[in-house]
């Protein structure tokens, strides 16, 4: 589930329907969101066991998940 601070800034039940269609990669893989916003893509991917995330936004404090490096 979500944090209450993360909002979704995309397309209504987008990040949910990604997490069913990922490809079969690593859970110890690097990962990358561009324009990452709040962080919210980020949130759902370390809850599915992604450790190696990072976000890059042109507005870092509204990125609001701990479980991602943002820059």
């Amino acid at each position: 589930m979500l944090s209450q601070k993360l909002s979704e800034r995309t397309i209504s039940g987008l990040h949910e329907a990604l997490i069913q269609v990922l490809p079969n990669i690593d859970c110890d893989t690097q990962i990358l969101d561009i324009g990452c916003g709040t962080g919210a893509w980020l949130e759902r991917l370390s809850n599915q066991g992604f450790k190696e995330l990072y976000g890059i936004d042109l507005n870092i404090t509204q990125c609001a998940t701990s479980h991602a490096d943002f820059s």
